[in-house]
Parts: C-alpha cells; structure tokens; sequence
C-alpha cells in the first residue's frame, strides 16, 4: 500500500471517453474530503483498455482542466481499469504483514500465467478469516504489465505531478463500498462509463468481484442510434426522459443493455452455486446508474432483485467551498477509493527513486528477502514434524512402560497435537492450482488458431476467460474442445458479441466462457 499524502491529492481515473479529476485529502481517521471534481473527454484514439496510446494528447487536456479549475495540487493517484490486469483471490496461513510479499513473490509464477519477469506483482489484503479452525488471510494479488504502468510515470512527468501510487479499479471500488456495506451478504452493482462492477459481500468480507466490459456507454451509444442525436445531447437525454423499458420487448435502447444484464445474472448464478447457504440479503446499485433513468426499474425486474440506490457515502465529506452535490459523489467512487488505500504498481526501474514504495531498496534484496522466507515456510514446518513425530515416538515406547505415570501421557497427547498441526500447516504449502500450468499447456492445444484470449481468471479452480474468435463456428469448436477435456467441468458459454478491431478493422466475435478444472489435468 502507498503512504498518504499529509496535503490534497490527485485522483484521475481515465477511460475511453472521460477522464475524471477528483482534488482531495485523507484524514488520518480515513476521512475523505472533497475539495474539486471535473470530468473532461478523453481525446480521441488516445487511450484503450488501460493503455496510453498518447500522451502528449492526454496531458494536455488534464493540465487544461487543472489549470482552468484552480487546482494547484501536484500529488497525484491513478486507478486503472484493464483487462491486461489479472487478479486472483488466495487465502494463505496468518502470518506478519511483512512476511505476506514474500509469500506472494514466492508462489506468483503459479498464481498466473503470465510472464512475471515482466509483470509488477502487488496485492491487497480483504479479510482475516478462519478456515478448518486455522486463522488465514484472505489477500487479492494482482498482476500487471511492468511496461503498462511506465507510461503513467513519463504521463505524470510530462504534467510536473509526482505519482504517489497507481491503483487497481477493482482495489479502489473495494476500499470505499467495503466501508458502506452492512455485515450481511450483500450484492453491489456499480455501473461506470465502459464497464460495470459487481461486488458480492459475505458478512462483511469481499467474496467475489468481477469487472463486467458493459456500462452506461451501452446506452448513450444506442439513444444516439436510434434518435440520430449527437453524444451531448445522447447524455442529456438519459438523464432527462424515461428512455428504458421495465422488461427486454425488442425497443432499441432497452435491448441494449442485455449483455450487462446476462453477465449480472451469469454471475449471481455462478455465486449461488458455489455458496447454496449463503443467499444474498441485500442488493445496492451505485456509480453512473444514479444518473440513468429507467435503469433501476429493469434491473429490479430482469435480475429479481429489488436494488437500493447507494449515494450517501459514509467517511467521505464535501468541501462547503467547492458548491458539490451529494449526487455527484457516487459517479466518483473510483476516484475515491483511490486515495484511500490503494495498491502501488510500482517499475522495477523506478523503486529505487520512489518515495511511496512498500519494498527494499534494491530487486537484489526483495528476491534475497522473497526466497529466505519462502525457504523458511517450508523448512521450518518440516522440522518441527520431524521433531514432533521423533518426541512422539519415544513418548509412546515410555507410555508402555510406565503407564501409571499421568505427566507422561499428558506430554503424549501434547505431541500428537503437536504433530497434527505441523502436519496441518505443511499442507498448506500445496496450492489448490498446483496443476494449472498443465492446463495452460492442455488449453494452448485444443484452442483454434483464431481464438485470441484477452483474460484468464482463476479462483479455487473456477475459470472465467474472456476472448475473441473470427465467427461463431470458431467459438463452438473451442467450447466443445473444452467440454470433453479430461477434468474440465461445468463449462458455461457467455454471450456473443461483435466488436470492431480498432487496429486492423476487422470484427471479431468476442465471448465468455466460465468452467471448473481439477487436479490432473
């Protein structure tokens, strides 16, 4: 995690189509007060999926904005949003915090398949928790592009800002509703501009998240289809007139939002599968949606769920000065939770300058520091074993010839409890996904050459992968290979949808695919 600034902050969250600035600062009781907030557009072909494509283009206009609305502050935090980004749920024994990294680094070539050579690792902690009567952590560990992340830095050079960390969308989302929730299991749905993210909570503590590539975009684009209206005027409309339908009857722009609702529902089965006994109580929808009208009435219909508007934020304050509204709060959530306690992608190459870095002054030291202690997870547990069962042993030849000597059964039972939790907490050195690079190798065969995979996310053996294909004949070819691979299981196809490929202008069928993989493969 980054160390917060003592003055005003810069949160600027930047997708296709806006870039939106937030001038704040944090209390040491994690209070965050609102000073300034401004919304620009994102120029044109400049930025795609987390990607700087220009940065020249997009300084220009945040310093614009900075300049044009007064504000001076020079700290700046981003939260990114990205498929490129991969994340994964891991539950490990409770140890220090400082002994967590080396955890991570330790077991991260098995967490994801990328190239961690060239990925920054970072991680979030949700939740302590208890599992088979042993206290763990729950942590998210993300992975992202080392060459991704660099750009921000030469972005923020370029406008004279110091970066004090670079966030995850779905770390930012997380710190701010996580505060909002009540301790029953909850469902969040916080719609943006180019995605939407649902948050589900079990008592309190995040159990799944997942970035949903549908959001109000969906709908500013089809008013502007069917009403043949500039996008100015599309936004002006959603807000103004009743535009979307209570249920899908085939009208144009209510027909739009059909993949975000799939997706919504897909999820909420995926959850109530794997937690039967643990049913959703509550169901809150914040971000854009407070700003679209008719949204609500359909979702509460399409998904049966009947949704709560979530704009009244606790431990976030409005500057009396800056005349915000309340309302304005909720479609700056990722700003918000940015600044709260976000995660820092940091370059390998830039560590060693950066004031906010959480690590060792030097690559040579984390991986030094990364492999003692992974050695020590492993060796440390296995002697206390062998020590244990040794004790153990001599415990029970001395048990048989004295057996009417009390202390020495009571140091018996001692060790064998003894023996049961070292054995207990070697196990846990066995990650569930040991056999994950098979399937990598297993999925590279069996996929068709024109299958494009643009994300992989695995937790406890369940896959969500999102790709593109070049027709639908390629997609059935991939899902029928999957369904007869050995060990793949519940294999579920997303819907399709056809996007244009900015670069080579070519359209491709983009879809989902969701399944279960276990040990063997």
């Amino acid at each position: 995690m980054a160390a917060k600034s003592k003055g005003n902050v810069l949160s600027i969250v930047i997708n296709n189509e806006f870039i939106k600035i937030m001038d704040a600062s944090v209390s040491k009781a994690n209070v965050v007060t609102i000073h300034k907030i401004v919304t620009t557009a994102t120029p044109a072909a400049s930025y795609n999926d987390g990607i700087i494509r220009d940065r020249g283009a997009i300084s220009k206009v945040i310093k614009v904005a900075l300049d044009e609305n007064r504000i001076e502050t020079k700290e700046v935090v981003f939260s990114i949003a990205s498929s490129k980004i991969a994340t994964k749920d891991v539950t490990i024994p409770k140890v220090k915090p400082k002994q967590i990294e080396g955890i991570i680094m330790a077991n991260a070539s098995d967490y994801f398949p990328v190239n961690i050579d060239e990925s920054i690792i970072q991680h979030a902690v949700l939740a302590n928790v208890v599992e088979d009567g042993q206290p763990k952590i729950k942590i998210r560990v993300m992975a992202v592009p080392a060459d991704m992340i660099s750009v921000y830095y030469d972005l923020a050079a370029n406008m004279g800002l110091h970066i004090q960390a670079i966030d995850y969308v779905g770390n930012s989302s997380y710190q701010l509703l996580s505060k909002q929730i009540p301790q029953n299991n909850s469902i969040v749905i916080q719609v943006e501009n180019d995605s939407t993210i649902v948050n589900i909570f079990n008592g309190g503590v995040l159990n799944l998240q997942r970035i949903i590539p549908y959001g109000k975009s969906l709908i500013i684009n089809a008013i502007m289809s069917k009403y043949k209206v500039k996008y100015d005027e599309a936004m002006k409309m959603v807000q103004d007139k009743n535009l979307i339908h209570e249920k899908f009857d085939g009208d144009m722009v209510t027909e739009s939002l059909r993949y975000l609702v799939s997706n919504i529902n897909r999820l909420m089965d995926f959850y109530s599968a794997r937690n039967q006994t643990q049913l959703i109580e509550k169901a809150y929808i914040t971000g854009n949606a407070t700003t679209i009208n008719g949204l609500i009435p359909l979702l509460n219909n399409e998904i049966h769920l009947n949704l709560e508007v979530l704009s009244d934020f606790k431990g976030v304050i409005l500057d009396k000065k800056s005349y915000l509204q309340l309302e304005d709060v909720a479609t700056y959530i990722l700003n918000i939770g940015a600044v709260l306690s976000p995660v820092n992608f940091v370059p390998k190459d830039r560590q060693a300058t950066s004031d906010t870095k959480d690590y060792t002054d030097t690559g040579k030291y984390i991986l030094i520091g990364s492999l003692v202690i992974a050695a020590l997870l492993i060796i440390i547990p296995y002697v206390q074993l062998t020590n244990s069962k040794s004790k153990l042993q001599k415990l029970k030849k001395e048990n048989e010839q004295l057996s009417s000597i009390n202390q020495i059964v009571n140091d018996f039972y001692q060790s064998k409890d003894m023996v049961k939790d070292s054995d207990a907490f070697n196990k846990l050195t066995v990650s569930n996904d040991d056999d994950l690079d098979k399937f990598v190798i297993t999925l590279e065969k069996i996929m068709p050459s024109d299958v494009q995979i643009k994300s992989v996310s695995v937790q406890n053996g369940a896959v969500t992968i999102s790709a593109t294909a070049a027709g639908k004949e390629s997609i059935a070819a991939f899902y029928d290979a999957l369904r007869s691979t050995e060990n793949v299981s519940n294999c579920v196809l997303g819907a399709e949808s056809e996007a244009k490929d900015e670069t080579t202008g070519l359209i491709a069928a983009a879809f989902s695919v969701t399944f279960n993989i276990t040990a063997g493969n």
